[in-house]
């Protein structure tokens, strides 16, 4: 890390301002022989011209000096704010290229900021969870893992671990002071089972990542002309899906994402379904959208009030349940509607009319969805897939210790205690695996 980087920090394309990001041991002689300043101060904000290796002036701007571990990535960095026009910027960089820097990597900055221990690995991918939130809730926990929220909890089953551990290494190295071997397997079975437990509560919290992070795939679904084009049309608030009053009009899915009270949501109208189709393209139709439907996070079933039987078949009412379906009891306006209680009565129902009552039916939709995005409370950290997979490992390196430790001996359970700790030591400390690390940070943005 003895090189100096430099990259755009911002989005490319068009602004009123763009932010070059450099860092490394020369960035304040940059500064200096760049705006040929002498006493630059850090943290203070200057005015200047951008003069290039040339003398020309290539803009007018702002720059600022950050020293060695008060900056993000705990090396001497700077900024330089510069118009947001990109020949400005290229030029800016290219510049800086023949002073000396060199472009920066994929999530260089942060991975500077990890190794230089400004910030642990949790916090680390916090960063690019925070780039990358698309709901206000994703915003929330990204914010809590990088305040460091996962590392603390870590941090205990670390401690933990390791008093376990000393426990056995106690009686590995004092065997003559006779600890009895029941005693000491009951105290380590039950602070394993403690460990155990504390892992599987992270380890549900992963179950709400995909949803956090890539939103609630939801399904419209329900039998032709019952109103399901007209309820993604409400939802959306315009004429997304045509609506028609003949029967099948919906051959293919329609996919939508959208905002439903902070959370994302994917969309997905699907063909009417029936048990006998009129035609072969039908027939595909509803074979499509059975495929989608069983990806589904949430069912949206709507039902045509004033029909005389569910047109759903057995392989799609088996995937509705209270918890993950809403059914909207559509045209109650219309006469002979009749409820439809009885039917599926576990989930929840709403009587409504959707072209007579847009606000209504989403306002019982977002209520609906909210539910079904909603982290509880006891889960306050949410783990990626990287970390599934460490603390699954760690946990069997545990589990494997707490059934074999009466029969293979106290040695070999303090190895597997060893190797739990060395594999919970990859979501948080200085790890060696360089493929790894660069893998990791490849999945940031230039410039962070």
């Amino acid at each position: 890390m003895n090189d100096t980087i430099a990259a755009l920090a911002t989005p490319q394309g068009e602004s009123a301002i763009a932010v070059v990001r450099i860092s490394g041991d020369r960035s304040l002689a940059l500064l200096g022989n760049v705006f040929a300043e002498k006493n630059i101060s850090a943290r203070v904000i200057y005015h200047g011209n951008y003069l290039s290796n040339l003398g020309e002036v290539l803009d007018e701007v702002l720059f600022v000096f950050f020293r060695g571990k008060s900056s993000y990535t705990g090396e001497d960095s700077a900024e330089i704010y510069t118009h947001g026009n990109m020949l400005i910027v290229t030029k800016i960089l290219e510049d800086l290229c023949k002073r000396g820097c060199r472009v920066a990597d994929r999530g260089e900055f942060t991975k500077r900021a990890f190794l230089n221990g400004k910030l642990d690995l949790c916090q680390a991918e916090a960063v690019a969870d925070i780039i990358h939130a698309s709901s206000e809730a994703a915003l929330a926990v990204a914010r809590r893992q990088l305040s460091g929220k996962l590392s603390e909890k870590l941090h205990v089953l670390n401690n933990e671990l390791m008093e376990v551990l000393a426990l056995l290494e106690t009686h590995i190295d004092f065997v003559e002071e006779e600890i009895e071997g029941n005693e000491l397997g009951g105290t380590v079975a039950k602070r394993m089972d403690e460990l155990i437990s504390a892992i599987d509560l992270l380890l549900d919290g992963g179950r709400y990542r995909s949803v956090l992070s890539g939103g609630l795939n939801t399904a419209i679904i329900g039998a032709p002309n019952a109103g399901k084009s007209s309820l993604l049309n409400c939802l959306l608030n315009a004429e997304r899906a045509l609506v028609s009053p003949i029967a099948g009009t919906t051959r293919d899915f329609i996919t939508e994402k959208i905002m439903i009270g902070g959370h994302v949501v994917n969309l997905f109208d699907t063909a009417g379904l029936r048990r006998d189709a009129d035609s072969e393209l039908e027939l595909r139709g509803m074979e499509k959208s059975i495929e989608q439907i069983q990806l589904a996070d949430a069912y949206l079933l709507v039902i045509d009030s004033n029909a005389d039987q569910s047109a759903l078949d057995d392989k799609v009412l088996s995937l509705l349940g209270e918890d993950n379906c809403l059914v909207l009891e559509n045209k109650s306006d219309l006469l002979p509607s009749r409820s439809w209680g009885d039917f599926l009565p576990r989930c929840e129902h709403g009587r409504i009319s959707i072209l007579n009552e847009p606000e209504r039916t989403r306002l019982l939709v977002a209520n609906f969805l909210a539910k079904r995005c909603f982290l509880p409370a006891e889960v306050d950290i949410v783990v990626n897939g990287r970390h599934i997979d460490i603390l699954t490992r760690a946990k069997q390196a545990i589990d494997q210790t707490r059934k074999t430790l009466p029969t293979i001996g106290v040695e070999f359970s303090a190895n597997n205690l060893r190797d739990a700790l060395e594999i919970l030591g990859e979501m948080t400390e200085r790890y060696d695996n360089e493929s790894m690390l660069d893998k990791l940070f490849s999945t940031f943005c230039v410039g962070k």
